[in-house]
């Protein structure tokens, strides 16, 4: 039976948009990611049957963000004044602090080993299952735990300065 690649783009091509844009935060970015992660399906689809299309998705979306992350930090071009649009004027203070605190986390996360990112990212930005990311990265969840963890300390670890110099502004 052919797999219906227009009802697939149309019930779950938003929700991978959004993926990408949520680690991004880059419209055409995003959009270059869902498209990767469509054109992947689609190979991997011929070898492999699929049964959840939307976690499928969802799945290989996450993990060409933070491919694309890692490639903007290798090439230097991720600039936290650049991804900030609003001026003194029209922001708190509060405001950018937490944007700037948002892209660093981002940039620290294309550091982390891409397991660890992926398992990250699922578990504690989309709030997935141990068990659903377990599936999808085909793996027991108990190393989802672990994955989790030590992406947690990595990222702990990695801005600790950041906090303790954050913590003394307030």
């Amino acid at each position: 039976m052919p797999i219906d690649w227009e009802q697939i783009r149309r019930e779950h091509g938003a929700t991978v948009w959004r993926v990408a844009w949520r680690i991004l935060r880059h419209h055409t970015d995003a959009l270059e990611c869902s498209q990767d992660a469509f054109a992947e399906a689609a190979r991997r689809s011929q070898t492999s049957q699929i049964d959840n299309w939307g976690g499928f998705l969802r799945w290989l979306a996450t993990r060409r963000a933070i491919d694309m992350l890692r490639r903007r930090r290798e090439q230097a071009q991720l600039s936290s004044a650049a991804e900030l649009e609003c001026s003194e004027q029209n922001c708190p203070q509060a405001a950018v602090e937490f944007e700037e605190l948002v892209q660093i986390v981002r940039q620290r996360l294309a550091t982390l080993p891409q397991p660890q990112a992926e398992a990250f990212w699922l578990v504690c930005v989309e709030q997935w299952s141990y068990r659903e990311t377990a599936e999808q990265m085909q793996i027991k969840p108990g190393a989802v735990g672990v994955l989790v963890h030590r992406a947690r300390q990595q990222l702990k670890d990695g801005l600790r300065d950041l906090v303790a110099d954050w913590a003394d502004r307030t």
